[in-house]
């Protein structure tokens, strides 16, 4: 009894100090601590000068899409791919380490329209889940950047994911169709941003470090009743004015069938 007594006490011991990352994809009932499966993996690893990051490059990037899905190029004149976009995932989609060396950049300078594409779902679905990799860069007091916008099929707003600088305090931002909820952050840093949307429902938002640590996790109700269908990528909205430094975006993941939260690192 003493000996199994200190198992227990031992394995507990484990798991109080695993990584949480891995704790969470556990509790998800993934495969294994380290494989988790996705409907979709868009890995950016292509090179692509700005104004040419083309529908062709971006669906043969598309890992694991099932029929019906689109990636499609969109106004996008500022969206290029760079090195420096570049970060590896700590889990393997599909069971598929991380092994690309490029990523996702849109300059804001002298930007004046949007910088997007569009990834489509193969049909309407009540919920989904999206993670990604963003770094934040030192953007001005009040500025606003919608950066990743959630549609119905009729380009509908379902929700967004935002970054933005609020009197000093540089913030990540879910907006529903209920408000907001904000996570502080810090500039010129790596992030894994996840976000689940469900219809009328209560949607989550959570931010993780490069090392898979939670920063903060929050919720917002939403009550517009639209279904899900597409995901705006980039800068989705026309800012009426901008800064001159690059964000940079990797590795986006999709889950519509379960819409598994939270979803990677």
């Amino acid at each position: 009894m003493k000996i199994l007594l200190a198992l227990l006490l031992s394995a507990s011991g484990l798991f109080a100090q695993a990584d949480y990352s891995t704790l969470l994809l556990l509790s998800n009932s993934q495969t294994s601590g380290t494989n988790f499966t996705v409907d979709v993996w868009e890995t950016f690893d292509f090179t692509a000068t700005a104004g040419n990051v083309t529908t062709t490059l971006l669906e043969a990037n598309d890992n694991y899409a099932t029929t019906g899905y689109t990636a499609v190029q969109d106004t996008q004149t500022k969206m290029s791919t760079s090195t420096s976009g570049e970060q590896t995932l700590i889990n393997r989609p599909g069971g598929v380490s991380d092994t690309g060396t490029r990523g996702l950049a849109i300059d804001l300078t002298s930007l004046s329209a949007t910088s997007t594409a569009h990834f489509n779902c193969p049909s309407d679905t009540n919920s989904v889940s999206v993670g990604f990799w963003f770094r934040t860069a030192a953007i001005s007091d009040t500025r606003t950047y919608e950066i990743a916008l959630f549609q119905n099929a009729g380009s509908d707003f379902c929700m967004s994911l935002n970054f933005r600088n609020d009197g000093g305090t540089y913030k990540l931002r879910q907006t529903t169709s209920d408000g907001n909820s904000d996570v502080n952050v810090s500039a010129n840093t790596w992030y894994w941003l996840t976000a689940k949307y469900v219809r009328n429902g209560t949607c989550s938002f959570s931010v993780y470090t490069t090392s898979g640590s939670l920063v903060s996790a929050v919720t917002k109700t939403d009550s517009n009743n639209r279904v899900f269908n597409r995901l705006r990528f980039g800068i989705t909205t026309a800012p009426a004015a901008t800064d001159s430094v690059t964000l940079y975006y990797d590795d986006l993941l999709f889950v519509w069938n379960g819409a598994i939260f939270p979803l990677g690192p």
